[in-house]
């Protein structure tokens, strides 16, 4: 019995670490190699589990039959899981005002674990929309603007914790490592914004804030993408006081679902609330 239980623990493990790994390179698709590096396991395991994937519909191969790609099935479980509190009902309003306002691409971005996971989309009216990060991608915390406005609100030991698990993850990304990241951080905190100009894709700029809770805790963060071109000043500052003032917005809304997240958080754990 435990070991056929060890059998089973073991084989969900692998579809998540693939799942994870085709999510990784959803943007041009995950190759059978890039698969193998990223988990460890042989080519003839992981081709025979994409294949079970796609039989199911969980992903799926580009035109040209090579690399794969996380499905729109798999998609809609994302997104069904991204507002199981209700936080895009309640944010999608504020994402539509603030790219209306910008007309540039509005992100909405959690944390899940030591990761940042964007869970929402809104593009504005400029003819130039930014295409990264996509619906569903997932990075560790700390890269992108909404992303590291997020770990900027942890307190230390909690951005000590994350750093430490988020190692490896940073070496996927050219020029940036736990010190790079660390190093961001007090810039981010005394701004109460981040701005970053072009660290991960040249000529792409992007402006995040997070919303936080009452309590300090950061519920989620907002983030404007653009060319470099419409990051300039004086436009930046007009851009930054948008954001920060929707990014507050967002949090005295969310703020009731974070409270009944809370309750029922404390009535599993046997405390009286």
């Amino acid at each position: 019995m435990t070991t056929k239980s060890s059998g089973a623990g073991q084989g969900i493990e692998r579809v998540a670490a693939i799942l994870r790994a085709v999510a990784a390179h959803n943007s041009n698709g995950a190759r059978l190699v890039d698969v193998e590096n990223a988990t460890g396991l042989s080519k003839s395991t992981v081709h025979r589990l994409l294949s079970s994937l796609a039989a199911q519909g969980l992903v799926e191969q580009g035109d040209e039959g090579s690399a794969f790609f996380l499905s729109f099935d798999l998609l809609q479980l994302g997104a069904a899981a991204a507002n199981r509190y209700g936080v895009v009902d309640v944010a999608r309003p504020h994402l539509e005002r603030l790219a209306e306002r910008v007309g540039d691409t509005v992100i909405l971005s959690i944390a899940a674990g030591t990761d940042c996971v964007v869970i929402d989309r809104a593009e504005g009216d400029f003819p130039v929309q930014i295409n990264s990060p996509w619906l569903g991608e997932r990075r560790p915390l700390g890269i992108g603007a909404g992303s590291l406005a997020i770990l900027a609100a942890m307190p230390d030991d909690m951005v000590d914790e994350t750093l430490r698990a988020n190692r490896e993850g940073y070496a996927r990304f050219p020029n940036i490592d736990q010190a790079t990241v660390r190093g961001l951080i007090p810039a981010a905190r005394e701004d109460g914004y981040v701005f970053n100009d072009g660290i991960f894709i040249p000529g792409m700029c992007t402006l995040g804030c997070a919303a936080i809770a009452s309590n300090g805790k950061p519920l989620a963060a907002l983030s404007i993408t653009a060319i470099r071109e419409r990051m300039e000043e004086p436009r930046r500052a007009q851009l930054i006081r948008w954001l920060r003032e929707e990014a507050a917005l967002l949090a005295e809304h969310l703020q009731p679902l974070y409270n009944a997240k809370l309750r029922r958080s404390l009535k599993v754990a046997g405390v009286k609330v």
